[in-house]
């Protein structure tokens, strides 16, 4: 696990200065990766909040989850049809090529990532909306002398 990509993943809750939440789901397996984590935050383990959640409220989450997994891997397909795009005016451009006034437009637009902007927008308005039903309760900490 390289923790710095894992951070800045995390982080993309809080896009272009706003702020967000970034909930991260840990077993006891993942005790190592958890410190490692704190380390890149510059963060004791004592320093983030820890929430006691129970299967019923892991299950709400799924569809979140889900939701969420499907957005990325829209965006992803996305950010490759705009790359692909760049590749096609580019090539043009080299070849001395002309390409008609639909096709640039449709370049144009696919580059420009207005289909992503808005995938964005939709994923802001979802995740602002997302709530858990029940609560969750910041877990007691064993302090071992």
């Amino acid at each position: 696990m390289n923790a710095e990509i894992y951070v800045h993943r995390s982080g993309r809750t809080a896009r272009i200065g706003r702020q967000g939440t970034s909930l991260n789901l840990l077993a006891s397996e993942d005790q190592v990766n958890f410190k490692t984590i704190c380390k890149v935050l510059k963060k004791s383990t004592e320093d983030v909040q820890m929430l006691d959640v129970k299967y019923s409220q892991l299950e709400q989450l799924r569809p979140l989850i889900e939701s969420s997994s499907q957005l990325e891997k829209d965006n992803h397909q996305e950010k490759k049809r705009e790359k692909g795009a760049q590749w096609i005016m580019k090539t043009a451009d080299e070849a001395d090529l002309d390409l008609d006034d639909e096709m640039k437009d449709e370049l144009n637009q696919t580059i420009s990532g207005k289909k992503r902007l808005a995938s964005d927008r939709e994923n802001d308005e979802f995740m602002s909306q997302a709530e858990l039903k029940g609560e969750m309760k910041p877990k007691e900490r064993n302090r071992e002398a």
